[in-house]
C-alpha cells in the first residue's frame, strides 16, 4: 500500500523533447542562434508535476524567441520550454495536418501531452512513432513513462517501465530523461545502488543538473554513503542557493547520517528564517523544515529520515 501511495503522489518524472533532427545532446553552445532555427541538440527537460521545465541548451529568452518563430515545430518546443502545453499540443495538431506522419511532430505531440500529465496519450503517440521508428529514445521512454504511471501497478508492470527506460539510454548515449525515470523508479523499489548509477549517468550527461544531482543525494543517503550526499545537495546549492529541497535534505543527512545537529539546525533555520527572501517560493518546504526543527529541539526521534525526500519543484 505505501508503494502505490508513493507512486500517486511523489514520483518524480521526465521526458525529454529534441528540437533537432539528429540525437539531442547536452552540451551547452556558445553559439548564436536565430529565432527560427534551434541549435541543434537542444533539449526541453520537463518534470511532472512541476510548472518549471528544466532547459538545456540555451536560456528562457531563446525559447521565447522560438515559441514566435515562424516554424512551427519551433513553437512547439518553445511553447513546452515555458510551460504552455495546451497551447503546444493545439500547435502540434495544427502542424500534424500539413504533415500527417512527421513522426519528429508526432513526438512533439506526445511529449506536450506528457507535460500535461496525460500519460495515456502521451504513451500512445509514442508508440505509434515506434512502429516506423523503432530506435527513437524519446518514444521509448514516453511509453515507459505511461506503463509506469498506470493505475493498479504491478512489479511486472515496473520492471517492464525500466526495461523501456533503459532502451531508450542505451538508444541515445546522449537521453537524460529517460535516467532520471530509472533512477527514481529504482529508489522506490529499493534499489538505491541501481538509482545512483542511473543518476551519476544521467549527471554525466546534463553537466551535473540539478534533477540528477538531487537524486545522487538521495540514493546515496539511501546507501548511507553521507559524504556522497553532502557532496550532492552542497554542489546544487553552490550553483543556486534558492533551491530549499536540497538544503532541506542536507540538513536530514547531516542530523540522521552524520549526528550533527547543530549543522542540521543551522541549516532548517536558514530556511524558515529566510532572513534574505531567497526561498520566498518554498513554502511547502519551510513548512516542513519549521516542524523538522522543532522535532530536533525537542529531541524528538520522529524527525523525518533521510530517504523521505520532498518532490523537486
Amino acid at each position: 500500500m505505501k508503494q502505490q501511495k508513493f507512486f500517486r503522489g511523489t514520483l518524480f518524472a521526465a521526458f525529454v523533447a529534441s528540437c533537432a533532427t539528429n540525437p539531442a545532446t547536452t552540451k551547452q553552445s556558445s553559439e548564436s542562434t536565430s529565432a527560427s532555427e534551434p541549435a541543434s541538440g537542444e533539449l526541453v527537460v520537463i518534470q511532472s508535476k512541476s510548472k518549471s521545465p528544466m532547459i538545456s541548451g540555451s536560456n528562457m529568452e531563446h525559447w521565447i524567441q522560438l515559441k514566435n518563430s515562424q516554424g512551427s515545430k519551433n513553437r512547439i518546443y518553445g511553447y513546452m520550454a515555458t510551460g504552455e502545453w495546451a497551447t503546444s499540443i493545439e500547435e502540434a495538431k495544427r502542424a500534424l495536418e500539413s504533415a500527417p506522419g512527421d513522426n519528429g511532430l508526432i513526438v512533439a505531440l506526445a511529449a506536450a501531452y506528457a507535460g500535461q500529465a496525460n500519460y495515456e496519450m502521451a504513451g500512445y503517440y509514442a508508440g505509434v512513432v515506434l512502429k516506423t521508428d523503432a530506435g527513437n529514445s524519446d518514444a521509448m521512454n514516453l511509453v515507459g513513462l505511461r506503463i509506469m504511471t498506470g493505475s493498479g501497478n504491478r512489479r511486472a508492470d515496473f520492471d517492464d517501465a525500466m526495461n523501456w527506460y533503459r532502451k531508450a539510454a542505451e538508444s541515445d548515449g546522449t537521453h537524460i530523461a529517460a535516467l532520471l525515470n530509472l533512477g527514481n523508479l529504482q529508489l522506490d523499489l529499493g534499489d538505491a545502488s541501481g538509482a545512483l548509477e542511473s543518476f551519476t549517468m544521467a549527471s554525466n550527461r546534463c553537466g551535473q543538473c540539478f534533477a540528477s544531482e538531487f537524486g545522487i543525494g538521495l540514493s546515496s543517503s539511501r546507501k548511507g554513503a553521507w559524504a556522497q550526499s553532502v557532496k550532492a545537495f552542497e554542489n546544487i546549492l553552490a550553483r543556486d542557493r534558492s533551491k530549499a529541497e536540497a538544503q532541506y535534505q542536507l540538513a536530514l543527512v547531516y542530523k540522521n547520517g552524520l549526528a550533527n545537529s547543530t549543522r542540521a539546525v543551522q541549516l532548517l533555520q536558514d530556511i524558515v528564517s529566510d532572513a534574505d527572501g531567497r526561498f520566498k517560493h518554498a513554502s511547502s518546504i519551510k513548512r516542513v523544515a519549521n516542524i523538522t526543527l522543532r522535532r530536533i529541539r525537542a529531541n524528538d526521534r520522529t524527525a523525518p529520515m533521510p530517504e523521505e525526500a520532498l518532490e523537486p519543484r
